[in-house]
């Protein structure tokens, strides 16, 4: 879920027809559904959503196979693409994030039929250029196929183009990196004593689903929203009260959103959190 103009969007997964949902933000009951599943020039294929990047002025960029779309929803509440660029060579399956207006990053040789040591590739969208970058950590024994390679290290990934950072939560391990200038590793975070995986199978999950602003990073962990700034330095921890699946942040308005799962009902109901003024 994101926020982008006057609206809050939730994806629709399981909607076969229609994937996204607008909430007006404020009271959060006028909604509608927006946009088809289909092959037209404004409909979508096969959305990542876990890759969207709202925009200023109110349109959003999504992955749709392998094309980088740039979205705005029409006063008939209708979705326009305005824009498609090809990315990788291959289809980026995981970890996509856009970095700025020019580059993009994405898993490297993870559920594409490849191998290879190092964790992402890069695309200069401009020149189609693509490198791979970032030796894998080494928290295990043994040797590792690439699936389970990509597996034991999957993680979660965020770009802030203002200041050209990339930064990874590992979802089996409390382990951050930062890079500058989306490359280059500068720092590396571990809280806690390290362990050394022996079963893949048996790893634990640590980092969960998180959000980026231009300010902060907020990430799920079993003890809490961890806020981190873009220099990987702990910033709080907020409580919510409620177990939240999905959640993102509109900074204008000081709110976190949710997603919070109704076992009773079976379905999921939305709630806003204020944030705490520090951040």
């Amino acid at each position: 879920m994101f926020s982008t103009g006057e609206w809050l969007v939730t994806h629709q997964w399981q909607n076969k027809k229609r994937p996204f949902h607008f909430y007006r933000l404020g009271d959060l009951e006028d909604s509608f559904d927006a946009g088809f599943i289909g092959h037209g020039n404004n409909e979508f294929t096969f959305i990542d959503y876990s890759a969207f990047f709202p925009m200023p002025d109110g349109s959003f960029y999504l992955l749709d196979n392998d094309r980088l779309k740039c979205v705005a929803l029409q006063e008939d509440r209708s979705l326009q693409t305005v824009s498609v660029q090809k990315t990788f060579s291959q289809i980026p399956v995981n970890g996509f994030v856009l970095c700025g207006e020019d580059k993009c990053v994405s898993f490297a040789d993870c559920a594409m039929g490849t191998t290879g040591d190092l964790e992402y590739r890069i695309l200069d969208l401009s020149s189609g250029q693509e490198k791979k970058f970032s030796p894998y950590p080494y928290f295990h024994r043994g040797n590792l196929d690439q699936d389970e390679l990509c597996q034991l290290y999957h993680k979660k990934l965020f770009s802030n183009a203002n200041t050209r950072k990339l930064m990874a939560f590992y979802s089996r391990f409390p382990y951050i990196r930062l890079y500058d200038g989306f490359t280059k590793l500068t720092k590396e975070v571990q809280i806690g004593e390290r362990e050394t995986v022996t079963d893949p199978s048996q790893a634990k999950m640590y980092f969960g689903n998180c959000y980026s602003t231009a300010d902060y990073v907020i990430v799920k962990s079993p003890i809490g929203l961890q806020v981190w700034s873009w220099e990987a330095e702990p910033l709080a921890l907020l409580y919510p009260d409620n177990d939240i699946a999905f959640f993102c942040v509109n900074s204008s308005k000081g709110l976190l959103y949710a997603q919070v799962y109704d076992k009773e009902y079976d379905c999921y109901r939305l709630y806003s959190y204020v944030l705490p003024s520090l951040m």
